[in-house]
């Protein structure tokens, strides 16, 4: 069988080949439109973070000398902070020899870190500082008790805390 122009299958093929050829060229001779610039969003959050690998410290004190103790916090933050410790009470109290009530005045207990120093009864911002991938901090308690206070165990807890600026 035999198929002329304008018949049959030839004919489907070269409307085929036409219509593409037409719309091939209309894409290229008319100007796109505008495409409105939308910006991009990429939240990044502040991170903070502070390690105190052994936060213990135990300081054996005889009167008269003094004893020092440290321990060592990391710090790692993408935005400036501040290093904060709580104050503890003014008295501390145990049990001494023989299983007696005894008392510590803790303003003999001072802290420091690089060259702030506090009294650890106060408290207050030990360290500040930029952005960070890891800042070591030695925090050191000093205590220097008196003949007159009383021989004990006394605990005194503090807390530590990371602020954001």
């Amino acid at each position: 069988m035999t198929y002329g122009v304008g018949t049959g299958p030839l004919r489907a093929g070269l409307l085929a080949v036409l219509l593409a050829g037409l719309l091939g060229a209309r894409a290229f001779s008319e100007p796109r439109a505008p495409v409105p610039e939308a910006p991009s969003l990429v939240p990044v959050a502040a991170n903070a973070w502070l390690d105190i690998p052994n936060p213990a410290v135990t300081l054996v004190a005889n009167p008269g000398a003094t004893a020092t103790g440290s321990i060592r916090v990391t710090v790692r933050s993408n935005w400036p902070w501040r290093l904060v410790v709580s104050g503890i009470p003014a008295v501390v109290a145990s049990t001494g020899p023989g299983g007696a009530r005894v008392r510590l005045d803790t303003s003999r207990l001072l802290m420091s870190a690089g060259a702030t120093r506090l009294t650890a009864r106060a408290g207050g911002q030990l360290a500040a500082g930029g952005p960070t991938s890891g800042t070591a901090i030695t925090i050191t308690y000093r205590l220097s008790p008196r003949w007159s206070d009383d021989p004990g165990a006394f605990v005194a807890i503090q807390q530590y805390t990371l602020l954001l600026d």
